[in-house]
């Protein structure tokens, strides 16, 4: 018999095929073919080289240059003898296939070729391609006959998972053209009759029950589009790997080093996905300079004309308050993110002349600002306006004391918490006068915050304790307890973590949950100030506090050593405030009556401003 005369085998028959999805040819031989178990794993199979007919009349290297008539290098490459590599091992074999994948993607196709058969592994699964392509023309009962040669490789339970899930497509198809008795036949003859999925078989059939409107209008409302890249997302899932890759396998692992890498970075303030994966970090390791961190000094207040104790972005970013020993309070506004420069904006007159400020919190829409004094005044809390800087109100104990804490709640209320180191610990909500208030007797507060729940408060007392109280359910219990005096905490944007600033023993991060001292912190001076601290950066991985010793110290929370120290300040740094939204910015105030703007030496914003008053 001659040699055109000879019967292909199945691997001869799979042998060079293209491995883009759409390839008809792909589709039209694997329909041909009556079981997958030659075909496993994804590797070549060399029968027809061990068939003595064909081996004599067609050598491997005859049959590549029958297979493509052009005489280009890799061509050439190929009519040669090829030299077996050593047997490789299964992370080799995955690495291959991953590489092979992404040089398809880019249309490389002789080379996927030659990577195929120097190697020995088949990029994907023919059948599993076809499956695949079955599903993105949503022809599910042809699905359903390939996924049938793929019963032998594949696990049991991943084979009723993929039959149930093509068939129930063909079966809501079904309910949408009102073919009841289809969707019938469908669960009674193709359904699997195994007990893991008789809850949805048999609420399947209770739809043949209803009304047809009602059943077609539950699946209706998907498109076409939808519906494939939902059952192609539950396909890749529960598929072996080995047979059907997911899509864009190495470009997935390539995004998932560069997150890695920003996470580790000590000094990485912007989102991976914010910025453009550059080839640098596919070639070496991602690290950032302190050049990319808050450490030039870009604008300088100073307004007040007094010691500044408070500055506090607001929610949005875009505004900046500030609170001194004088009787003001200052909002300052950011008119063109990309400049990163603020502006002044308003000055907030309080309806009742005091002397110092000791707390500045932003509603969660960045509309309103509650203000607290210091002790030793009579007053209240005075609540203003940004849009229009008018004080909307006050709110106080009685007339002989006053509030010198506040926090608005984290959630979308203007609820708000506020007390004083005289047993007065009460809940507002401002939008609601009528209503009254909440209150907790008996709590010497010093410090507050309101979590986003709308109800649960934490706040210092004067006992050293970190206490949670519930105003909504009067219920109240203690988290930690310090051993040396409070003199100011603040939580990060989860919630999950409090950082503590004691007396005696500095900065210590706390778990709030398990209530477990996570780090303390060294390198600050703060014992006789009240002197806050701030988290920062995307996901609040970076603290920052002032510090007697006129500087502001930055530690990254994964390490109790300072990663960055800013000098500028001329005394003490009272307050500090990092940006919630444009990261790369941080405020500070000191003694020195002066609100200065820090950003990254590398940011192109403008100039040195300095004395950016009221009259500018």
């Amino acid at each position: 018999m001659s040699t055109n005369s000879t019967p292909r085998s199945v691997a001869d028959r799979i042998k060079g095929l293209a491995l883009t999805d759409g390839n008809s040819a792909a589709n039209n031989l694997v329909d041909g073919l009556e079981d997958a178990s030659s075909i496993k794993d994804g590797l070549i199979l060399d029968d027809f080289l061990s068939n003595p007919t064909v081996k004599a009349s067609t050598s491997k290297c005859e049959f590549q240059r029958v297979r493509s008539k052009k005489t280009t290098a890799s061509n050439l490459a190929a009519s040669k003898k090829c030299v077996p590599l050593n047997p490789l091992d299964e992370t080799q074999r995955n690495t291959v296939r991953i590489i092979g994948q992404y040089l398809n993607s880019l249309g490389l196709k002789n080379t996927v070729e030659q990577l195929v058969e120097e190697t020995g592994c088949r990029i994907e699964n023919p059948m599993a391609i076809h499956l695949r392509n079955l599903v993105k023309q949503r022809s599910w009962m042809r699905a359903v006959e390939v996924l049938e040669r793929l019963r032998g490789i594949l696990p049991i339970d991943t084979y009723n998972r993929v039959r149930v899930l093509l068939i129930e497509e063909k079966i809501k198809e079904k309910f949408v053209e009102n073919d009841k008795l289809g969707a019938l036949k469908l669960l009674k003859r193709d359904y699997p009759d195994d007990e893991a999925f008789s809850e949805r078989r048999e609420y399947l059939t209770t739809l043949i029950f209803k009304e047809n409107d009602e059943v077609s209008a539950r699946f209706q409302n998907r498109g076409p589009d939808e519906v494939v890249e939902t059952v192609l997302l539950y396909l890749h899932n529960i598929m072996p790997s080995n047979i059907l890759l997911a899509p864009a396998r190495l470009e997935g692992l390539i995004n998932q080093a560069w997150s890695y890498q920003m996470d580790q970075c000590g000094l990485h303030l912007k989102e991976a996905s914010s910025e453009p994966v550059v080839n640098e970090f596919i070639l070496r390791d991602h690290a950032c300079s302190t050049t990319n961190f808050p450490s030039r000094c870009s604008q300088v207040f100073n307004d007040h004309r007094a010691e500044v104790w408070c500055v506090k972005f607001s929610p949005c970013g875009r505004y900046l308050a500030t609170g001194s020993k004088s009787s003001y309070v200052y909002v300052w506004r950011m008119e063109d993110p990309d400049s990163l420069e603020l502006t002044f904006y308003r000055r907030l007159v309080p309806r009742t002349e005091i002397t110092g400020i000791a707390a500045l919190s932003w509603s969660y829409d960045s509309q309103f600002l509650a203000v607290a004094a210091c002790e030793g005044n009579t007053t209240g809390i005075f609540l203003f306006s940004i849009v229009n800087g008018m004080c909307t109100g006050e709110l106080r104990p009685n007339q002989r004391e006053a509030f010198c804490a506040v926090s608005f709640f984290g959630n979308k209320s203007y609820r708000l918490a506020c007390a004083d180191r005289f047993g007065y610990f009460q809940c507002h909500d401002v939008s609601r006068p009528e209503i009254g208030h909440k209150n907790f007797t008996g709590f010497r507060i010093g410090c507050m915050y309101s979590m986003k729940d709308g109800r649960t408060v934490i706040a210092s007392d004067t006992l050293h304790r970190i206490r949670s109280y519930d105003f909504d359910s009067q219920e109240d219990m203690t988290i930690i307890t310090e051993n040396s005096p409070i003199t100011y905490f603040t939580i990060d944007r989860s919630e999950e973590h409090i950082l503590v600033t004691t007396k005696n023993e500095g900065l210590r991060l706390w778990d709030i949950k398990t209530r477990a001292h996570v780090r303390t912190f060294f390198g600050s001076v703060h014992n006789e100030y009240v002197i806050s601290s701030t988290f920062g950066g995307v996901s609040g991985d970076f603290i920052a506090s002032g510090s007697e010793d006129e500087t502001i110290v930055i530690w990254n929370r994964r390490g109790e050593r300072p990663i960055h120290r800013i000098s500028g300040h001329v005394g003490s740094v009272n307050a500090v405030s990092w940006n919630p939204v444009y990261h790369e910015m941080l405020a500070s105030g000191g003694d020195d009556n002066t609100i200065r703007i820090w950003l990254p030496e590398s940011s192109s914003s403008g100039k040195l401003s300095r004395n950016q008053s009221i009259s500018a």
